[in-house]
């Protein structure tokens, strides 16, 4: 399995320098321009789907991409790949609050703000997020393959579940399981809060 990760463009928020955690901020200018870059970049390769965080600036991002795909590749949005969850310190300062965090005593991969996640529920969603694709892709279409994998690991795919400490976020559509790609989605620019048009699935 060959992943390809990209982290979305430059927002209004990384402007200002704040915490966005799960707020919906809007890409600016320049992130406008890095998501049509990638999308020139990314058109040019074959995928068997692309996910991404079902938050604003993530969608903007994918939009060109997507709009170039033509249907031709399912796109799937699901809040397991959020950004961090920073709490009740969302929308202030990244120097406050790592000033904040430092003067906890709290390990950095440990410290939770309010309502927020640590590091370790990040790391625990994102390791569920990736067992299942590989479950999904790889496993469920070759039995073969898990005669290959010692106990602890058969274990782990047994009854794959999100980690306890994910809290699905109120506002998410999905919240369950990792989404499988086999419904139409929509792209949303975040301009106007109107649905752009539709990117159809196979």
């Amino acid at each position: 399995m060959e992943l390809w990760v990209m982290r979305h463009g430059e927002t209004t928020a990384n402007q200002q320098n704040i915490v966005q955690g799960h707020m919906n901020n809007l890409l600016s200018q320049l992130g406008h321009t890095q998501a049509k870059l990638a999308s020139d970049r990314l058109i040019k390769e074959e995928f068997d789907a692309v996910y991404m965080s079902d938050l604003r600036r993530t969608r903007q991002t994918a939009m060109p991409f997507a709009k170039a795909l033509k249907g031709r590749t399912p796109v799937v949005y699901t809040p397991l790949l959020r950004e961090k969850g920073g709490g009740i310190h969302e929308g202030e300062s990244i120097t406050m609050v790592e000033k904040l965090m430092a003067n906890s005593g709290i390990p950095k991969r440990q410290f939770r703000a309010d309502r927020g996640e640590s590091w370790e529920d990040v790391a625990n969603r994102a390791d569920y997020f990736m067992n299942s694709l590989i479950e999904y892709y790889l496993l469920s279409n070759n039995k073969a393959d898990f005669e290959k994998l010692d106990k602890d690991t058969l274990d782990s795919f047994e009854s794959l579940n999100p980690p306890k400490s994910y809290i699905p976020p109120a506002d998410a559509k999905n919240s369950g399981r990792i989404p499988i790609p086999e419904s139409d989605e929509t792209t949303d620019d975040g301009e106007d809060g109107q649905e752009d048009e539709e990117v159809k699935l196979p």
